[in-house]
């Protein structure tokens, strides 16, 4: 198993406080989705949780430029980016 080390951080804020501290706006947080997907088959919730919230959202896959699927496996990853049609 490999040892890997990493560290991010995000800052939420409403458009008007950014603009006030003269930060661009790179993003825009609208929804989240909470799916179910059984436990035999672990580690594909983003197949199932991003059609769902595209749908509650009223939008396509086309309409978001960046997907972040944050599985630990790639050949969960890559499951998640084939049936998604992200390619």
């Amino acid at each position: 198993s490999q040892m890997t080390d990493g560290a991010a951080a995000i800052l939420l804020t409403t458009r008007a406080h950014a603009q006030h501290l003269r930060l661009p706006v790179l993003g825009v947080y609208r929804r989240f989705s909470v799916v179910d997907v059984s436990t035999s088959i672990m580690g594909i919730g983003p197949a199932v949780a991003i059609p769902k919230l595209l749908n509650d959202a009223g939008v396509s896959t086309e309409d978001s430029e960046l997907y972040q699927i944050n599985e630990a496996f790639v050949s969960q990853a890559k499951y998640c980016i084939e049936v998604l049609g992200l390619h």
